[in-house]
């Protein structure tokens, strides 16, 4: 029986600091700013196989599924007749369902590669080239300076 508390002790100390700690240091005025808090991602409906969830609070995701293939993103983007690139504007900005259903009944297939935070046009000519995407047409959308050089932050 002694055995048995030796390990027993500090597990339910440790146990006990960790959860008073995760209550105490969110009030605590530590740093400027809001306190850290949970965040739960929103729960959307389906969206379909052509389309995935790009931010998670202040992150930006598309950059990385993009880029390094997560998903099927890549894959759908290869398939694409027109490409549609640019920053949030082009992703904010167009409305998906009448240039899809304008391109399908043109008999193409549309697909966008914009991201957010300001991208110009230096990373979707890096995604172009890194996944060997082969458009007919490809759609610059995002002001003016989406054609300057350089990548967002």
């Amino acid at each position: 029986m002694q055995n048995f508390r030796k390990p027993v002790v500090p597990i339910a100390l440790f146990i006990l600091a960790f959860t008073v700690a995760s209550m105490l240091l969110p009030h605590l005025s530590l740093r400027d700013g809001a306190p850290p808090r949970r965040f739960e991602v929103p729960v959307y409906p389906d969206q379909g196989k052509d389309a995935f969830f790009v931010s998670s609070g202040s992150e930006e995701l598309s950059h990385i599924a993009l880029y390094h293939d997560i998903g099927a993103s890549i894959k759908y983007a290869r398939q694409a007749d027109v490409l549609l690139f640019g920053n949030s504007r082009q992703q904010l900005g167009l409305r998906e369902a009448e240039i899809v259903a304008r391109a399908r009944s043109l008999g193409l297939k549309v697909y966008t590669i914009a991201t957010g935070h300001a991208d110009k046009t230096r990373f979707a000519l890096e995604l172009i080239r890194r996944h060997d995407l082969r458009p007919r047409v490809v759609v610059a959308s995002g002001g003016p300076f989406l054609f300057t050089e350089g990548l967002s932050p």
